[in-house]
């Protein structure tokens, strides 16, 4: 079951030719899409489901600087100064509000693990507070008691995921954007090694610059144009409350609770530290890369072995670009959430804080977030396709860094100077680290 997202419009007719070509409508390709619209350029994004029908609509809804991996902290106080201002900007509601984040900690010790990070934020300008017992209780009544240390970022915020990419939406396409649903990318287009254009399934875009930004379904793709892109997909459970009178507006997490106020007054929830992962070919073909991660994270996930190898096995047969191919035959992923974890997250809510005693579940879902070995996205041109860009892998953090994400990949595909220093992004990384990027 998904997430009801506010309606959108989207347009039906394929335009012969456009100055970049964008594959996937989620937070990341709509954004981009909307900064490349405002410098003038015409962009047509092709989304073989609908808008923002995978992660963008199914993630948690946070807005946060704290705890990023240093590599993306600069990313992320960008990103957060674009969501400040991006109602505005559309003239549309994304649901944005500034809440705060707070992590709860048992110990000093546990806290500890966040000193090297909590310097690296400082030295770029973003303040995080340790509460004690009192500064919990202020905030977040009961999680004292089991939690008496808090880390706490106050400028941190939320926004509503199934709001934010159709507000998006709907201004890029008043900027010119033309916006396919259910117009899948079958193949780009190379003239003399570089791009030239894309088939979809229903007709040719001559273009000279392509992004692709198809949350997990980037590896397949470039794996058509002969690219390794190591990214495996690991399943989240999500649930929605009903309103809750009087409980904590700030954004939490400490061990079995991820949990951020909603604007209707609800609750989304989830086990942040829970997740399923599928064994499909991939799981081979990129077992050591993500070797250190599951020696890492194992305790965190759960492998699974079931219809989804067999399902991802038929889709390593080569497609033409005038035949259908596995985007096609399926235009979203749509999984079955995890009943045990989800029955446990609202149990140990209550247990640790007495307001949400008898919370009410109104809807559930699952979803796919797209993972690289070293949890980092990959906002980046392709050395090795001259006019193609990379904006995937985000694993996780995609949404609250979408705005800031978009905008780095809109800088590289124009050529302007980046938003911020886009080397820890760079596709070339995972040669770099002994892999290659060529199958």
């Amino acid at each position: 079951m998904a997430p009801r997202t506010a309606p959108v419009e989207t347009d039906t007719e394929l335009p012969p030719a456009a100055d970049v070509v964008i594959i996937g409508g989620g937070i990341i390709g709509m954004s981009t899409a909307m900064f490349l619209a405002e410098q003038g350029l015409r962009v047509v994004v092709c989304e073989k489901g609908v808008v923002a029908g995978e992660q963008s609509s199914r993630n948690a809804g946070w807005v946060r600087q704290q705890g990023r991996d240093p590599r993306e902290v600069a990313l992320s106080m960008a990103s957060l100064d674009l969501w400040r201002g991006i109602d505005a900007r559309v003239d549309g509601d994304t649901g944005f509000r500034q809440c705060g984040s707070l992590y709860g900690f048992r110990t000093e010790a546990e806290l500890s693990r966040y000193d090297a990070w909590v310097a690296k934020a400082k030295a770029l300008g973003l303040e995080s507070q340790v509460l004690d017992r009192d500064g919990v209780a202020a905030i977040a009544p009961g999680l004292e008691r089991d939690y008496p240390i808090g880390l706490y970022t106050e400028t941190d915020g939320r926004a509503e995921p199934q709001k934010a990419v159709p507000a998006i939406t709907a201004y890029a396409r008043r900027l010119g954007v033309t916006v396919l649903e259910n117009c899948a990318v079958r193949a780009v287009e190379k003239t003399g090694g570089a791009i030239s254009g894309v088939v979809t399934e229903r007709g040719r875009i001559v273009a000279p610059k392509v992004v692709l930004a198809g949350g997990a379904w980037s590896s397949l793709f470039c794996r058509s144009l002969g690219l390794r892109l190591p990214q495996l997909k690991v399943i989240v459970s999500m649930q929605r409350t009903e309103a809750l009178a009087n409980g904590p507006d700030v954004a939490i997490w400490v061990p079995g609770i991820c949990s951020r106020r909603r604007d209707d007054g609800g609750y989304t929830i989830e086990n942040g530290g829970k997740y399923v992962a599928d064994i499909v070919p991939n799981s081979f073909r990129f077992l050591l890369d993500y070797l250190p991660t599951v020696r890492r994270e194992g305790k965190a996930m759960s492998l699974r072995l079931g219809r989804r190898f067999f399902k991802e096995l038929g889709y390593l047969k080569p497609w033409g670009a005038d035949g259908i191919s596995p985007f096609e035959k399926e235009r979203i992923l749509d999984p079955v959430p995890d009943s045990a974890v989800m029955a446990a997250v609202p149990r140990l809510m209550a247990e640790q804080m007495p307001v949400f005693a008898g919370l009410a579940i109104a809807e559930q879902w699952g979803g796919c977030v797209d993972v690289t070995p070293d949890a980092i996205p990959v906002i980046s041109p392709v050395e090795q396709v001259p006019g193609f860009f990379l904006s995937t892998g985000y694993s996780g953090h995609g949404f609250g860094l979408g705005l800031g994400a978009a905008r780095l990949t809109a800088d590289l595909v124009s050529g302007r100077d980046p938003i911020v220093d886009p080397h820890d992004f760079r596709f070339s990384r995972f040669s770099e680290k002994g892999g290659v990027h060529l199958e």
